[in-house]
């Protein structure tokens, strides 16, 4: 079943999570470009506790915060796309491939470490911002774990 945005941001979340899991299921299959790899799988971790924190306090659910949940979700599933084919071009080889900083695999896991990185630091300048307007109890039992990891 597709998720949309009007589904809201506990459905677009949730599938967040489940493509930034897979994406790091999908990391044991290459070898080489340990750099990005190793970067992007810090990310997404980050990503996930963000998006589970997120759930839990309705108040910082804007409109804003939705939309770029979505943007996660999307980001995580080209990446997981990409990383799975990735890793079929490996099992179908006589031997695995190790990605090195010239090919241009490596150069594109950069890039979208690059963009998993932007969409971290957007949706953690959005909760930040609902944060800081403050005045509501929820957000204030959950909003210091919230700030610890934005």
């Amino acid at each position: 079943m597709a998720i949309t945005l009007s589904d809201g941001f506990v459905p677009v979340a949730d599938k967040a999570i489940d493509n930034l899991n897979s994406v790091k299921e999908s990391r044991n299959e290459l070898h080489g470009a340990n750099e990005p790899l190793e970067g992007i799988m810090a990310e997404a971790d980050r990503l996930i506790d963000i998006l589970n924190l997120a759930q839990g306090v309705q108040d910082i659910q804007s409109d804003a915060v939705n939309r770029q949940a979505f943007v996660i979700m999307e980001l995580a599933s080209r990446l997981t796309v990409l990383m799975m084919t990735m890793g079929a071009e490996n099992r179908r080889a006589l031997e695995p491939r190790v990605f090195q900083p010239a090919d241009a695999e490596y150069r594109h896991l950069e890039g979208m470490l690059r963009q998993l990185e932007s969409a971290h630091t957007k949706l953690s300048d959005l909760i930040r911002q609902r944060l800081d307007e403050g005045g509501i109890e929820t957000v204030h039992i959950v909003g210091a774990d919230l700030r610890r990891l934005l």
